[in-house]
Formats: structure tokens, sequence, C-alpha cells
């Protein structure tokens, strides 16, 4: 249930306030790598099998919109970071595998979710 979860992503270029952001968080932050690959070398409980999976989702999910590399600001219980990923372009195969939408969005957002708890 990702409703209790404090933290949120916030695309940095996908507002229209001129950069400032939610909560005035501006451009000028410190920006920082957010890496959603390799989460088996992070996470005892991921299997790389499994990681490499999340990671393709995420992908295809952040092709949908933007282009790597991308800024976010992630906000968790009101302290923000900017933050910029990379990632590469998803091939043809990767998006029918992915294709549908809930079940990307849903092992996508476990990569993410992933990364910025750490």
């Amino acid at each position: 249930d990702t409703s209790r979860c404090p933290i949120k992503v916030i695309d940095v270029f996908g507002n229209n306030d001129g950069g400032a952001g939610e909560r005035g968080v501006g451009r000028n932050m410190t920006k920082r790598s957010l890496p959603i690959h390799r989460l088996s070398d992070r996470h005892i409980g991921v299997t790389e099998a499994v990681a490499l999976g999340y990671f393709e989702a995420a992908c295809v999910c952040l092709d949908r919109h933007h282009g790597s590399p991308q800024g976010f600001v992630v906000v968790d219980n009101e302290q923000s970071q900017e933050v910029e990923v990379e990632w590469p372009s998803s091939d043809l195969r990767a998006r029918n595998a992915w294709a549908n939408q809930d079940d990307a969005t849903e092992a996508g957002g476990i990569a993410w979710r992933s990364q910025t708890l750490n």
C-alpha cells in the first residue's frame, strides 16, 4: 500500500512554476544520482533476476514520458532532495514485454521506491 509511504517523487521539469517545484524546492539544490539499476547489490532480499525485471519495467515507464537523464525531486517527511536518474532506452521487445501499463508501473515503482528508501 503506497498510500502509507511518506516518500513522494516530483518531476522537476514537469511543473509550471519555473522550476520551484513543490514546497519551494528549487533547481539550486545539490543533485545526486539515484541509481535504479543493480537493486540486488543493495538489497539482500532481491535476486539479480528479479532486480533486472524491476529495472526493465522502470525504464519502460520512464521512457513513456521522459528522456534520460531526467531530474526529479524526492520528498520525504518535509525533506527534499533533487536527484538525477539515468537509464538506457527501452527497446521494442522490452516495451512489448511490459505492455500492460499496470504491471509495468507496479514493477517499475518497486525499483524507485526501493532506492528512495535508502
